[in-house]
């Protein structure tokens, strides 16, 4: 069964005849005939098949038929028995197939900040983050012609997850198992030849097989000098910037270089945009304009947002861990959620260094103003605090402090497929909601403000002819259910039953509010 037919049997009408099973029906048909007989079997796109059948003609003329097949297009409508003694039977067969789950099964809930309870308005921040990186790199001595052409004309290249191979100037897209579907030689695409020539015949990498076993490698570990992976909207420009410099390198030098030197210099441009003390010392191009005009670059929280925040904390533990320091988180959540963002969690964390916040053993730090001072543990932190920096240890420990439990059970949610998902579910045995606003781009929940995420010739960020993308493995594996925005999860009531990914089941559900595999894309 496929993913959509699956999708089908649970979210419309295809489940009545599939409930109807081994029932007598009348089928009504778009001819004005009707089909009488047993249901034997029905799949996701309502197709339906009958036994010991009678088919009555526009005539009014009657024929008995021993099988007999109504495709969708033909139904009219179906009239449903007066009395079903296999309905319940049927319907309790299918639901105990699926998985679910609520928020009100947990005790504690947290969040990620940014492009989680901080929606940006992408394509403006995008273009933004480009316009910053791309002048830094001219002034470091990059071609200007190259780099300041209109990012219009490049960003169809965009693509959140493109993974970077530093030496030989390459930007890749890979399957679950590290082996390339796609690549690009700087802007320029490589045909599957050209992949064998440079990775090996079965379009295989060392690096990317060793990644895909433990993305933490590429993090800070032993991949970190090989390549970088552009995970989220503030990284993403990069990737543009990086293939836009390999073009005028290969250019200027006529062809393909052996070894490329460009990442060092790409890094420093993002470090020039975001490092954490440049808030302060007003030297970031980036923040400044972000402080200038916040309402261009962040949208307001939608009031049933900020609803279901006070219903949270007010019903949960709820916590907040942020890659930003306090001065940024201050500007982006007191435009978005409100000046008194602060009383909506039970605790804040700022600077978390994610993923290492799960996986090491940093201390908590006090904050006085936005400087930080000495280290606290758990049984000295107080609700309602902010800190810095920190372990996930600890943070159990002042959960179940303020819990007053021993094993509390802990929701977390977030956008950054390797922060926020894959590592606190497989290190710390949490369990996660992805926000992905790329579901706003592909499919049937597709938003035109959202096609700067939509790219034709990476395809889509789901799959691509038929294979799945690594990070929509990584979705439905490290991730209960997928969302584009917290707003799908603030709509429901804290009982509400989501049907969950279940990694056993590739046909499983698991996105809201739609599936996003509607729309396919070819490079």
């Amino acid at each position: 069964m496929s993913k959509k037919e699956f999708f089908n049997i649970f979210n419309t009408l295809s489940c009545v005849p599939k409930i109807l099973i081994n029932e007598s029906a009348i089928i009504f048909l778009r001819n004005e005939c009707w089909i009488a007989g047993n249901i034997v079997d029905a799949d996701g796109f309502m197709n339906i098949s009958l036994e010991n059948a009678v088919y009555c003609d526009q005539k009014g003329l009657h024929y008995k038929m021993d099988n007999f097949t109504v495709r969708f297009r033909q139904i009219l409508y179906l009239q449903i028995p007066d009395k079903c003694e296999s309905n319940n039977k049927n319907y309790n067969k299918m639901t105990n197939q699926i998985k679910t789950f609520s928020l009100n099964d947990y005790d504690c809930i947290g969040f990620d900040l940014d492009n989680t309870l901080v929606k940006y308005n992408v394509k403006e921040m995008i273009f933004h983050e480009y316009k910053v990186i791309s002048e830094f790199l001219v002034n470091r001595g990059y071609s200007k012609e190259f780099l300041l052409k209109p990012i219009e004309e490049g960003a169809d290249f965009l693509q959140k997850g493109l993974i970077l191979d530093f030496e030989r100037g390459n930007l890749l897209r890979i399957c679950p198992d590290g082996s390339i579907q796609i690549a690009a030689h700087g802007t320029k695409f490589l045909s599957r030849q050209e992949i064998r020539e440079i990775y090996g015949e079965k379009q295989r990498w060392q690096v990317t097989d060793e990644y895909c076993k433990d993305m933490l490698v590429a993090w800070n570990g032993t991949l970190a000098e090989s390549i970088r992976t552009c995970l989220d909207y503030f990284d993403m420009p990069a990737a543009l910037a990086f293939a836009r410099i390999i073009d005028s390198i290969d250019l200027e030098k006529g062809g393909r270089q052996e070894k490329y030197k460009v990442w060092p210099d790409v890094l420093a441009a993002l470090m020039s945009a975001y490092a954490r003390e440049l808030f302060a010392t007003k030297e970031s191009k980036y923040f400044e304009a972000l402080k200038k005009n916040p309402e261009k670059f962040i949208h307001k929280c939608e009031p049933k947002v900020i609803d279901w925040l006070k219903l949270l904390k007010k019903e949960k533990k709820v916590f907040l861990i942020t890659g930003s320091h306090i001065d940024f988180a201050t500007l982006t959540a007191g435009w978005a959620i409100g000046e008194n963002w602060r009383d909506y969690f039970h605790l804040i964390i700022c600077y978390a260094k994610k993923p290492g916040f799960f996986t090491l053993n940093r201390d908590f730090l006090r904050l006085d103003g936005i400087k930080e001072t000495d280290p606290i543990k758990a049984e000295d932190m107080t609700p309602g605090s902010v800190y810095t920096q920190g372990n996930y240890r600890e943070l159990t420990k002042f959960i179940a402090k303020i819990t007053e439990k021993n094993d509390p059970k802990i929701l977390y949610v977030g956008d950054n497929l390797i922060q926020d998902v894959f590592t606190p579910n497989k290190h710390c045995n949490i369990d996660t909601i992805a926000i992905i606003e790329e579901m706003m781009s592909e499919g049937i929940n597709y938003n035109p403000n959202y096609e700067i995420l939509r790219s034709s010739v990476w395809g889509s960020y789901f799959h691509t002819n038929g294979e799945d993308t690594l990070w929509e493995r990584i979705i439905r594996k490290h991730s209960k259910i997928c969302v584009p925005y917290v707003e799908e999860l603030a709509k429901n009531p804290l009982d509400f039953k989501y049907k969950t990914f279940d990694p056993d089941n590739c046909s499983s559900c698991g996105y809201y509010p739609h599936d996003p595999f509607d729309v396919p894309t070819e490079p």
